[in-house]
């Protein structure tokens, strides 16, 4: 009786695991370590989401910025994507609120920063500046 618990839990640990990287369909599913996500609530009419490619690995991928006039019920205004070499290491909002700054630090021994500024109306969303 121990013998078929053990082997059941070994079964369902593998499935898991499994099931974690590859789903039954083909699909892929998220990683562990997901990444950066994040709501920033800006004023009662304006919410973004800064995120990593969600599938994508930690080291180089995409940014999208998301623009809502009501997240919780995903009234949805627009969003922007753009290309990153290495992990978002933070998000700052300027002080006019019509903007944020997305700092990226690459992967690496030279650990290289880059700042992608992002601007916004209630409306609209576009990719501003880029600092290297």
């Amino acid at each position: 009786m121990k013998l078929n618990n053990l082997f059941g839990l070994l079964i369902m640990l593998s499935l898991c695991c499994f099931a974690h990287k590859v789903e039954a369909s083909g699909e892929v599913s998220q990683h562990q370590d997901a990444g950066y996500l994040k709501a920033f609530i800006i004023n009662d009419h304006i919410t973004i989401v800064v995120e990593e490619g969600q599938l994508e690995p930690r080291s180089i991928g995409s940014i999208t910025v998301k623009l809502y006039h009501d997240l919780s019920v995903g009234d949805f205004i627009s969003a922007v994507s753009f290309p990153r070499d290495g992990t978002i290491a933070g998000v700052e909002i300027l002080d006019d609120m019509q903007a944020i700054n997305i700092t990226t630090v690459s992967a690496g021994s030279g650990s290289y920063q880059n700042i992608q500024q992002v601007c916004f109306t209630p409306e609209t969303l576009m990719l501003c500046k880029e600092n290297q």
